[in-house]
């Protein structure tokens, strides 16, 4: 009988320390899930945020190849005003020793 007592004695206490680990297993979930809930609208707001930050580095893409082309349509323009110019000075000097 004694022996019996001692063994439901210990199943009882094994059985109470599982519940209070099984409590302590259940406050860290519970803990950990309230880390975890405001994830996916925190996810949410950073893709919408890469979208827009993806359509914004498009548009200044675009606006860089505007201005890299009006800059080389500026550059070809000046050449061609200083390839004029040395023309004229050439003709110009020449005329000059000519006349000389």
């Amino acid at each position: 009988m004694h022996n019996q007592t001692l063994k439901t004695s210990i199943n009882n206490s094994k059985t109470h320390l599982s519940e209070i680990e099984l409590e302590k297993l259940r406050v860290r979930l519970q803990k950990r899930i309230e880390e975890l809930e405001p994830l996916p609208e925190l996810l949410r707001k950073t893709e919408i945020k890469n979208q827009d930050l993806q359509a914004r580095i498009l548009e200044q893409e675009k606006h860089l190849a505007e201005q890299s082309a009006f800059i080389t349509e500026l550059n070809s323009k000046v050449n061609i005003n200083l390839t004029k110019r040395k023309h004229c000075h050439y003709y110009f000097f020449r005329q000059i020793f000519i006349i000389i």
